[in-house]
């Protein structure tokens, strides 16, 4: 089971310090209680990692992170996700990692002239 962190994923607007959200995000999944490691020995003697952190791809302002996380059932998935949610954001508060959210500028015209139809 591939759990998704956000909508399919966490957005991360700042591109920095990409190593340490990827850390935080790995670290705590594997904490999380309902995480199973199913790797098998020869995935553990090559050290593949028990959840796999992927940088999916680069949106207009952010870059999109995807941990591939195993459970038992789906209900523990959505358990877990909604646990993690919640440990990554502390954590990131932790280490000063924002969580961007998307801004707009509005610029309002005044005293132009009544476009006729």
């Amino acid at each position: 089971m591939v759990i998704n962190l956000g909508k399919g994923e966490l957005d991360d607007g700042h591109i920095k310090d990409i190593t340490l959200r990827h850390t935080v995000i790995k670290e705590q999944a594997t904490k999380q209680t309902l995480c199973r490691d199913y790797r098998n020995l020869s995935d553990k003697k090559k050290n593949d990692p028990a959840v796999d952190v992927r940088l999916l791809k680069w949106a207009d302002s952010s870059i999109t992170l995807r941990a591939y996380i195993w459970t038992d059932t789906q209900e523990d998935g959505f358990l877990l996700r909604t646990d993690l949610f919640y440990a990554v954001k502390k954590e990131f508060e932790t280490h000063k990692i924002e969580i961007p959210f998307p801004h707009r500028t509005i610029v309002y015209k005044q005293n132009e002239p009544k476009k006729e139809e």
